[in-house]
Formats: structure tokens, C-alpha cells, sequence
């Protein structure tokens, strides 16, 4: 729905840049007022479009209270993502999602910003996974989850870099995005597409406490989300593909009869 279109629209890092023609996009605060460029917001869409979603099954009443809160006027579709639209262009650029907004004494980050930030550091890390944890100051404090492109650091050289990782995330977002918290490890829980698996990291991070120096989740092959059955996922891929071939046998022979038939 927002995207550039070839040879026509200019590109610029790190933007979506506009949305196509018939897509009413805005940037508004949490009551529905539009907020101007260069100021970070809610993104929301004004007008419906044909592909929009049409209700919750059997839940018609979540389907307006998720996607047309009230306190937003009930008329304007809420996407679920931060946005900022550039002064100069009015180029949009994605932040991340609302619920991943850290409030940390008052100013509001989102996750996808700082881990953006510490990838940047191109020479060091190799991938980077933030959360929020509860703070007495703060109300909350950052903590990144950092691979780093090399081995694991311990003692003084693993409190050199971290301190480096938090100059270069001042230097590209601003210092109140500095983490408190940097733990370093060998690499991070995967979903099945590849992407972090971040609910799992908040929730190693809430079980272990504030004291975990380090963290290691081994191999991505060792990792098990929670509540799913305890298969590897070498086996359930080959689980897939046996599915796969026995649905194209039957497929062939249905359509060998069908041809017989005529």
C-alpha cells in the first residue's frame, strides 16, 4: 500500500516513501488529530479501500474496537504502526509497532529504531534484538540482545564495546535511546521465517532478571517455541514434504481419472 513506483518516484533510504494512488494515508496523535511532518505518530488510513479487511469472524465488535478505536473518532482505520513523515518530501518512514514502544522517562521509542541503530554499528554487529524492562528511575530501561560479528567479549572488553554500541546509538537516535542494559551472546531465537524472535527474548529476559550477564540460546535448531510439540525442524520439513507429495499423487490420479472419464 505504500511503496515507491518505478521510474517515477524518487527513493530514499530507509522510507516507504508514498502510498499508491487511492490510499488516503495520515500521521495522527492517539486522538485522531493530524500531526505535521517531521513529527512521529500513528499511522492511520482516512478512506477505505477494496481490499480492506471487513470484520473478525464471529467477533464484529473486536474488528471495530482494534481497528477503529473509539477515542480515534471510529472513522479512520489505525494500521497498528509508528510513523514519521519527512518535512521536506512528506515521505512516510515506519518506526515500528505501537505495542513495541518503549516509555522511557516520558519520551517514547520504538524497538525497531534502536535495533535498527545497532546493526548500523556495520563493523561490530552482526544482529540485534531490543526489549524493555521495568526501571525504578525510568520506568523503563532498554535492553539489546547483541551478536556481534566476532566472539563473544567478556570482562573489560565486553564493557569497552558495550559502551561503544551506546555512543554510536546516541550519535544516530539521541542519547535517551542509549541501552542500560547490553548483553552479548553467540545468536538469537529465530521464528520459522528467520525473523527475531522477540517475544521469546523478553521473556528469557523477565525470567532470568537484571543480574543475566550473558545469554546463549545454542543453535536456532535447539530453539522450541512455546507450547508446540518438541519435533525438530529438519523433521517437521521433511514432514511437509512427504504431505506435499502425497497431496500431488492423489492430485495426478484424480485428474488421470477424470480424463479416462471424458
Amino acid at each position: 500500500m505504500m511503496t515507491p513506483l518505478p521510474g517515477a518516484t524518487p527513493l530514499v533510504p530507509g522510507s516507504c516513501t508514498l502510498p499508491l494512488p487511492g490510499i488516503m494515508a495520515a500521521i495522527v496523535d492517539e486522538t485522531g488529530n493530524d500531526i505535521p511532518n517531521g513529527s512521529g505518530g500513528m499511522l492511520v488510513v482516512k478512506r477505505p479501500w477494496p481490499s480492506m479487511i471487513r470484520t473478525i469472524w464471529n467477533d464484529p465488535e473486536r474488528f471495530k474496537t482494534s481497528y477503529f478505536p473509539a477515542e480515534m473518532g471510529g472513522k479512520i482505520y489505525l494500521a497498528g504502526d509508528g510513523a514519521v513523515r519527512s518535512a521536506d518530501r512528506g515521505y512516510f518512514r515506519i518506526t515500528g509497532r505501537i505495542d513495541d514502544v518503549l516509555n522511557v522517562s516520558g519520551h517514547r521509542m520504538g524497538t525497531m529504531e534502536i535495533e535498527s541503530a545497532l546493526v548500523g554499528c556495520a563493523h561490530l554487529v552482526a544482529e540485534a534484538a531490543v526489549v524493555g524492562r521495568p526501571d525504578d528511575l525510568t520506568g523503563e530501561a532498554i535492553c539489546a540482545f547483541v551478536v556481534l560479528k566476532r566472539s563473544r567479549p567478556t570482562g573489560d572488553e565486553a564493557k569497552k564495546i558495550a559502551n561503544e554500541l551506546r555512543n554510536w546509538v546516541a550519535k544516530e537516535i539521541g542519547p535517551i535511546a542509549k541501552p542500560k542494559d547490553i548483553r552479548f551472546g553467540d545468536n538469537l531465537p529465530k521464528t520459522r521465517s528467520g525473523k527475531n524472535h522477540a517475544p521469546f527474548v523478553a521473556f528469557y529476559r523477565q525470567r532470568r532478571g537484571h543480574h543475566a550477564r550473558y545469554f546463549y540460546f545454542g543453535k536456532p535448531s535447539n530453539f522450541r517455541p512455546i507450547g508446540r510439540e518438541a519435533v525438530s525442524p529438519p523433521a517437521r520439513s521433511q514432514k511437509r514434504v512427504e504431505n506435499k507429495k502425497g497431496s500431488q499423487t492423489i492430485l495426478t490420479a484424480f485428474f488421470t481419472l477424470i480424463m479416462l472419464y471424458i
